[in-house]
């Protein structure tokens, strides 16, 4: 739900026509219409701007008090911030941070932008340092050779380590993952193995995860 009202506090028609002149599709992050496991549903869920929605599931999940500027804070009463972390290398992202950012305030999120080196950007990540990081969604035609959007993470792109840790070494290292993206990862494993009569349905399977998530 948390991450479902972050999505819900972007307004990427906004964006588009601001940092984008108009040029882009305002859509969530998955996988192109080209791809053969593509469905409507996945480009549009929780893709609309909608700050109402958001801020009652964020009230739902207990995130109900606020400092002095209307900032969320956490259970524990300390600050919630997320530092957005982006390098400018392949679009105009400094202007879509500082954005997000802005709009996420709505919703009584601190969104933090800080731009760095792409060097930097990419140790901060390997490290498993970053709250948020930003970067492109490449290779989505065919995500099955590089599926980190779609599980948590594969070694060394810097999202959700732990869990990558715990996959790859079956559990003696980093932290156990929840159930629901332990089977993500075990799904994935099935894909890899399975016959081309077999992967229509473990792929949608697969998608339909990740896109819920």
């Amino acid at each position: 739900d948390f991450r479902i009202a972050l999505s819900l506090g972007i307004d990427r028609v906004a964006m588009n026509e601001l940092a984008y002149q108009g040029f882009g599709t305002p859509r969530q992050a998955t996988v192109v219409s080209a791809c053969p496991y593509f469905k409507d549903e996945y480009a549009t869920r929780w893709a609309e701007h909608d700050p109402d929605e958001a801020n009652a599931l964020l009230d739902g999940i207990g995130l109900t008090e606020r400092d002095a500027e209307g900032f969320r804070l956490r259970p524990d009463g300390t600050p919630l911030s997320i530092v957005v972390e982006y390098a400018l290398v392949f679009g105009p992202w400094r202007d879509v941070v500082t954005m997000m950012c802005e709009q996420w305030k709505d919703i009584g999120i601190r969104g933090i932008p800080k731009e760095e080196d792409r060097t930097l950007w990419a140790q901060r990540g390997a490290a498993g340092e970053r709250d948020c990081g930003v970067w492109t969604m490449d290779r989505s035609f065919t995500p099955f050779a590089f599926p980190t959007w779609y599980t948590l993470g594969i070694e060394g792109d810097g999202r959700a380590n732990k869990y990558y840790q715990w996959y790859a070494s079956k559990g003696a290292e980093g932290d156990e993952p929840p159930e629901e993206v332990q089977a993500q990862y075990v799904l994935y494993d099935r894909i890899k193995a399975a016959t081309p009569a077999e992967l229509p349905a473990l792929a949608e399977e697969f998608f339909d995860n990740a896109s819920q998530a």
